[in-house]
């Protein structure tokens, strides 16, 4: 079984460094295959380019959904893993992940983030998921489109709620080193998430109210169905 890893960056060259290094250390007995996607610098990706990771590098400015969503066309794993360039990847988070998605018969396990919110009665922002489950559950998107730097979290949650295909585990840990918790500093990158915060917000209400149309195009296949990664 292969593991893809997707990582978007904007404005944070050693950091994604850093954790990027981090991640391999903790998924080494696996499978795996790591993107990292960069928007907008030139040395977005100078330094994370040491490590054996994919990149992609766009000039014009997207945002994480678009990246994320990027990043899954070009993944050749069976399960996807919803990544950041502010997680910290503590020990045994994958195994902890996947085992947990085998005892609840289910396609998608929330990480545990530490940020203080309730487990199994949030939305994670960070999660794991079969490439079965995207095509089956997402219409084939890892994020719906819509949205720009938040909220499509939710509306994955709440598809695979609906499902019956959600899991979360407490014991998947990952340092969500975000700037609400005290870990990270207010740079570019938080202040754009703040920028789209209610207008992603109302979308989410559109399309709660929807019932969640897969109204997009998919950019997740079948692997062996003859698409090639980014089709």
């Amino acid at each position: 079984m292969k593991i893809s890893i997707i990582i978007p960056t904007f404005c944070r060259p050693v950091q994604v460094r850093d954790y990027t290094a981090q991640l391999i250390r903790t998924t080494e007995h696996f499978d795996t295959e790591i993107i990292v996607v960069a928007e907008v610098n030139e040395d977005a990706l100078s330094l994370v380019k040491e490590l054996p990771v994919k990149t992609f590098f766009h000039a014009d400015w997207r945002g994480s959904m678009a990246n994320w969503n990027i990043g899954a066309g070009m993944a050749t794993g069976d399960v996807l893993v919803l990544g950041s360039d502010d997680l910290f990847w503590l020990d045994n988070w994958l195994d902890n992940a996947l085992e947990q998605m085998e005892i609840a018969d289910c396609c998608y396990c929330g990480l545990n983030d530490m940020l203080g919110r309730n487990g199994w009665d949030s939305d994670p922002t960070h999660w794991v998921i079969t490439r079965q489950g995207i095509i089956d559950y997402c219409g084939g998107c890892i994020m719906p489109p819509a949205y720009t730097m938040t909220y499509g979290d939710n509306e994955i949650a709440a598809r695979l709620r609906r499902a019956n295909q959600y899991t979360w585990c407490k014991q998947a840990m990952v340092d969500h080193r975000h700037v609400i918790a005290g870990k990270g500093k207010l740079d570019r990158a938080y202040m754009n998430v703040q920028r789209f915060l209610l207008d992603d917000q109302v979308i989410f209400e559109q399309r709660k109210a929807a019932g969640w149309p897969d109204d997009f195009e998919p950019v997740v296949f079948p692997l062996g169905d003859g698409h090639a990664p980014g089709d």
